[in-house]
């Protein structure tokens, strides 16, 4: 599943995934999966990608979803979660219910450094999403 030429087919990377948990993730396994817009990366030769569907009105990260399904590419995923959003409540984020904020809140982020120097991911596999936000 992780080839050589693995690069080719990611369109970003993100540090972000909703299932982070503390006894249960690994932050050396990754996922191959969808667009997610908090924590994400990507390199100079794909950014062209991301400016044509870059929008302040048309939501951008539909976009780039739609430009992923679309080319086939991936946005490689932690398993452990870098980063966590904190706001419940912005321009095109909104979320009220106690039972969701919770989802939100129990992301993990581990306060240990993790050394990737020198480390290959181990990808856990593909998960192709088609679903649009």
């Amino acid at each position: 599943m992780w080839s050589p030429d693995y690069q080719k087919d990611v369109l970003a990377v993100s540090a972000f995934h909703m299932l982070s948990r503390e006894k249960t993730s690994d932050p050396y396994k990754v996922w191959l999966s969808r667009f997610g817009v908090w924590g994400w990366g990507t390199t100079k030769e794909m950014w062209p990608l991301f400016k044509a569907g870059w929008s302040t009105t048309n939501g951008w990260g539909a976009s780039i979803q739609r430009l992923r399904i679309k080319t086939g590419m991936y946005v490689v995923t932690p398993q452990l979660s870098r980063v966590k959003n904190i706001g419940m409540l912005g321009i095109n984020f909104k979320v009220t219910d106690a039972t969701e904020i919770a989802k939100w809140e129990n992301v993990y982020i581990s306060d240990k450094p993790i050394n990737y120097q020198n480390v290959k991911p181990d990808l856990l596999g593909y998960i192709n999403s088609t679903h649009i936000f």
